[in-house]
């Protein structure tokens, strides 16, 4: 998003999305982002990549600032702000509840 619209724009509910389509993109921080990794299995797939990549940065943007509450992304942006004694337990306690069978 601009910089000037950042506020309306969630860039980790495009990762949401993405990984509802069957994309593994991963956070970053600092500045908020994404990134994937491109392979072999990825490269015939661009043209669904992108359509899948435009759908869901529309939704994001029309979700505006109350995506930042759902999915992962309330998560990720949290813990950023979380004192260092509290990341630990937070991180283990969201890793076992998303890795869990």
């Amino acid at each position: 998003a601009d910089d000037d619209d950042e506020s309306s724009f969630c860039i980790y509910r495009v990762q949401d999305m993405m990984k509802n389509r069957g994309w593994a993109l991963n956070a970053m921080q600092s500045p908020a982002s994404i990134h994937m990794c491109v392979t072999l299995n990825v490269a015939p797939k661009v043209s669904e990549f992108l359509c899948d990549l435009q759908e869901a940065v529309s939704q994001a943007r029309e979700e505006g600032s109350s995506g930042r509450k759902k999915g992962t992304a309330g998560i990720y942006g949290t813990v950023g702000s979380v004192p260092a004694g509290a990341v630990e337990p937070t991180l283990r306690a969201f890793t076992d509840m998303t890795l869990a069978p």
